[in-house]
Formats: structure tokens, C-alpha cells, sequence
């Protein structure tokens, strides 16, 4: 559905029941569906360069998604429902107005990569370090001033593909 100039995903795709993956970047969507819990076997959604302003609750309840893409887009949060999500080991949040992660997202072990870069996040929420599957982790670009410690000692201090504001800290 990408590139198509369309202010919401048609209804028409609910009843796609075996989709597996829901691509709708650069389409000028203003909102995602509720229906999308009903997709059982949804396992990629991506809705990047859209005007989204929030994902809907109804999103923790697509139990084999493992990537979600909603990069540049208007989001100010994300629903406490996502850490039922629990199969995720992808979030890409890029260029959003998000100033908090909710807590939810201690449930997502195995996520691998999460980046939140250019957002208004104040700090990384402490339930994060229990995301131990993650080996990427990026978002320079916000409000945080300091590394918290559960990041400074996490497991993902050694990981190559790191990046944040450590470089700008000294310990």
C-alpha cells in the first residue's frame, strides 16, 4: 500500500486474515485501524513518513508481531498494551513527538533493536533494561542528559551497534 495517497488503510485489508506483513509508509494516513488486532498472522507493520498522531491499544493484541516501523510520524506515545506484543524484536520510533516509553516495555525480551532517536524523550524509562534480548539501541537526538545506571551496567554496554549519548558522558 505504500506510496499511495490515501488518509487511512481500507477496511478491505481486515479481512486479509493470513497477511503477514502490512506496509503503508509515504501514504499520508492520519490514523492506524483498530482491526488490526484481527489480523492473526501480522507479523511486519510498518507506517513510516505518515501523519499518525497515536497507535491504538487494540495493537498489544497482535500476538506474532515481531517488527513495528512508525518512523515520522506526529506519535506522542505509545500504548501501555504493546509489552503484550511480546514476540517484537524490532520498534523503529524515529522522528516522532514521544517524551516517555511506557513501562510495558520490560515485557519485550526479545527485542533486539530499539530506535527512538529525534523524539522528546527526558530519560529511558528503567523497565528497559529488562529488554535482555537487546543488542541496538538508539536515540540521540532527544532531552536526556544523563545515562541512567541500569543503562551504564547493562549488557548492552559492550554491544558495538550502541549509540546514544554515551560518547558525550565520561564516567
Amino acid at each position: 500500500l505504500s506510496q499511495n495517497p490515501m488518509s487511512q488503510i481500507p477496511d478491505v485489508v481486515s479481512e486479509l486474515h493470513r497477511l503477514s506483513i502490512l506496509r503503508a509508509d509515504s501514504c499520508q494516513l492520519t490514523c492506524i485501524p483498530d482491526w488490526l488486532a484481527f489480523l492473526p498472522d501480522l507479523t511486519v507493520f510498518s507506517v513510516t513518513n505518515n501523519s499518525i498522531d497515536s497507535v491504538p491499544e487494540s495493537l498489544g493484541r497482535c500476538q506474532k508481531l515481531s517488527k513495528i516501523h512508525v518512523d515520522k510520524n506526529q506519535i506522542f506515545s505509545l500504548p501501555h498494551t504493546i509489552g503484550n506484543c511480546e514476540t517484537l524484536t524490532e520498534v523503529t520510533l524515529t522522528k516522532n513527538k514521544v517524551s516517555m516509553l511506557p513501562a510495558s516495555f520490560g515485557n519485550l525480551t526479545r527485542l533486539e533493536d530499539l530506535r527512538v532517536s529525534y523524539n522528546h524523550l527526558e530519560e529511558l524509562a528503567p523497565e528497559i533494561s529488562r529488554c535482555t534480548s537487546l543488542t541496538r539501541l538508539r536515540f540521540p537526538h532527544n532531552n536526556i542528559k544523563d545515562m541512567p545506571l541500569y543503562v551504564k551496567f547493562a549488557s548492552l554496554w559492550n554491544v558495538p551497534t550502541y549509540m546514544g549519548i554515551v560518547d558525550k558522558l565520561l564516567f
